[in-house]
């Protein structure tokens, strides 16, 4: 989608520009962009069997069977978008038709995604348990390379470069057997890295207009606690673990100015 949107920007500012004089695209510039970004998040949820099961002496809680049961509730999937504002500032050097630079920018993600999931425990029906996972991505600074093509007014390019983000993991577990609780929390500044195409056109007294799809990694996180514990006292054996990886792709459309 964010591809299609970027190729059709591109035919239709090449349909006016057969006629165009050339443009010189070296020197610095600052710029304003909107996006609109999609990510790809997996999540997952598990503790561990520790002893015999039940043992409050022991501080252990779990059945084996109720380890294998949490652990497949607590891995799924999350697909959250939003769209986002920034700003950037860069330099270009250009040599004949080829184009280097540099860029860095500031702007944000906004994205948000939670879920849920639960079951009756295998060793021990009527009693259930559920997760409740959720995370979140805010800030983004990107910090990448660009190399291009010119011709007349357009710049075809590629980058790629390093990306910032902050990410918030959260993972919360209850059942009724009776009233267990622990929860798992994850606040970092994650690094990761970015690269994708874009597509630049001049305009007149140094102004140009920009689409770009870059592809955002932000790696993995982890995050781990032994906080369980129900109204008989806390099981500090059974260590919970919540992990997640984010992926994300970002479409910008974006307004320069060079001097």
């Amino acid at each position: 989608m964010a591809l299609r949107a970027c190729l059709v920007l591109v035919g239709g500012v090449w349909a006016g520009v057969s006629g165009a004089t050339e443009m010189d695209w070296s020197g610095s510039y600052l710029g304003v962009h909107g996006a609109h970004t999609s990510a790809r998040t997996r999540l997952s949820t598990s503790t561990e069997f520790v002893g015999s099961g039940y043992e409050l002496s022991a501080g252990t809680y779990f059945e084996a069977s109720s380890v294998g049961a949490i652990a497949a509730s607590g891995r799924g999937g999350l697909s959250p978008s939003a769209v986002s504002a920034g700003l950037s500032w860069g330099r270009n050097w250009q040599r004949g038709r080829g184009v280097a630079g540099f860029e860095v920018d500031l702007g944000n993600m906004n994205l948000r995604g939670s879920r849920s999931a639960g079951a009756v425990y295998p060793c021990c029906a009527p009693f259930s348990y559920q997760l409740r996972q959720s995370i979140k991505a805010d800030g983004l600074i990107t910090a990448r390379g660009r190399v291009g093509y010119a011709w007349r007014r357009s710049l075809l390019y590629a980058t790629a470069g390093l990306a910032l983000a902050r990410v918030n993991v959260d993972a919360q577990f209850l059942d009724d057997d009776p009233a267990a609780r622990a929860s798992t929390s994850l606040s970092t500044s994650q690094w990761g890295w970015v690269f994708g195409l874009g597509y630049e056109h001049g305009l007149e007294g140094g102004w140009s207009v920009k689409a770009e799809v870059l592809h955002l990694d932000l790696g993995r996180v982890s995050s781990a606690s032994n906080n369980l514990s129900n109204t008989a006292g806390a099981f500090p054996a059974d260590v919970f673990t919540t992990r997640a990886r984010l992926r994300a792709d970002q479409l910008r459309l974006g307004l320069n100015k060079r001097w």
